[in-house]
This record gives C-alpha cells, structure tokens and sequence, in this order.
C-alpha cells in the first residue's frame, strides 16, 4: 500500500480524534490560575491547536486568546466556538503582537520543541515577555533528553491505535532519528487505516535542561517551579518531561 505525504497538522479533524480527548494537564493550569486575585483572567495560549486547553480555560470564566500557526487548526477551534466566545489569532510563536498583556501564558503539548534553533527559542521568549506584566506567569512543557526520548530506530513501531471521526480504527507506528548536534529530532509517522495510509514528517528540538534554565534567566524570567509532570512532582535529569512556571519583575 502506497503512503500519501500529508503535513503532520494538516488534519485537524484526525488531530482531534487522535489527541482531543487528552486532559491530564488541565488541573494543573487551573490551579495555576489560585494566584490571581481577580477573576476571570486574561489568558493567552500559544500553539492552541484545535483549542484543547482553550476551551476548558474559558469554560471556567476566563478569558482567552488562542494564537497557532495553523490555519487549518485554528478553522477547526473556531468552528467548534459556537459562540464565539475566544479571539482565535493565526500567527507565528516569535512575531506576534496582540497589543496586550496577559494574567497567564500557556503553552502545552510540547509545543515549545517547534523551535528548532536557540535564536528562535530566544525570540519567542522575547515576544512572550512582551505580553507579560509584573504578577504574570508563564507556563510550558516541554520533553527531557532523556534515554526515555533519545535514541534512533530504523524500522516503524507500533505507538497506539485511535479511532477516528467515523469510528474507524487507525494504527499509529514510526520511527525516529536524533541529531545530537543540533539536538533535533526527526519523526516518522505512519497511520494506516484499512484501505489507506498517510506519512508525515516531524522535526523537534530536545533542549537540555541547564541551557533551558541559562536561556529562561537570560531573557528575563525567573523561575518559579520546574516539574516533572502535571502531577507536580519534582524534576530530575531522569524525568520525562520538564514543566517551567516562570514570571517576570
């Protein structure tokens, strides 16, 4: 069966489906949100995607703002805003401008890897201060290089199996490359239906945690917390993930 080559995020309704329903960072964000003394709160998340973590935030009485670079995920997120109750914003995470400034800075899903080089993650932090104010917080996840993430594979591995918008079964495996020079990460995905199947490319960057914390300090933030997941529990070189909250003086 031949793969036909489709952008990873092109699919916003397959996005859906596969990764909708994921829901373990939500308490985490809206406890987050216990600090500020006034309700609702602006909030702005970054990579909002199809609106995930957007929704639940405005569903609890804030108000949002969801930037992505997507015009088909952003289509899907606003279609799905019935009443038009969040500013959808299509725009790219180091140049943006929205003339505001806001309680909460989100941006989950990993999404920070997008940048793959150290300008880029400094240019995003930048812009990012720039919608903060004195109080704000900042919050992102992003994988650790750890044993659990880098490695190389050179055949396709099975990874889950999602059913789509009309209950179709579909079998999600890849394979994936690691550059340890320029910490870059290349995946191969497959989805295989029963009649078809589509392949995509991927590429992330895998920031190690002391140039993380080092680039975080250089561009003004101060650390307030880094976890090693939406649990709360406390990180460590061997942690999957790290989770920063960090705000500005």
């Amino acid at each position: 069966m031949t793969a036909d080559f489709v952008d990873e995020y092109s699919d916003a309704e397959r996005y859906d489906a596969e990764y909708g329903g994921y829901a373990c960072d939500f308490d985490f964000f809206l406890d987050l949100l216990d600090v500020f003394r006034t309700h609702p709160c602006d909030i702005l998340d970054l990579g909002c995607g199809t609106g995930r973590l957007t929704f639940k935030l405005a569903e609890n009485g804030h108000h949002l703002t969801g930037l992505d670079g997507s015009v088909e995920m952003l289509a899907r997120a606003q279609e799905k805003d019935g009443r038009g109750r969040i500013q959808w914003v299509h725009g790219d995470l180091r140049a943006f401008g929205l003339g505001k400034t806001f309680d909460l800075i989100t941006m989950t899903g990993n999404t920070f890897q997008a940048l793959l080089s150290d300008d880029d993650q400094q240019i995003m932090l930048d812009c990012v201060k720039k919608h903060m104010k004195p109080g704000s917080l900042f919050a992102f996840n992003t994988r650790n290089p750890s044993l659990e993430h880098i490695y190389n594979t050179s055949k396709f591995e099975h990874w889950h199996t999602f059913k789509d918008g009309e209950n179709h079964a579909v079998k999600v495996s890849g394979r994936q490359s690691y550059n340890p020079q320029t910490y870059i990460m290349t995946y191969e995905t497959k989805r295989q239906w029963s009649n078809h199947e589509t392949l995509s490319f991927l590429h992330i960057r895998f920031t190690p945690y002391d140039a993380l914390m080092t680039l975080l300090k250089s561009c003004g933030f101060t650390i307030l917390n880094t976890y090693s997941a939406w649990d709360k529990s406390p990180f460590t070189e061997d942690s999957p993930s790290m989770i920063c909250v960090c705000f500005v003086v």
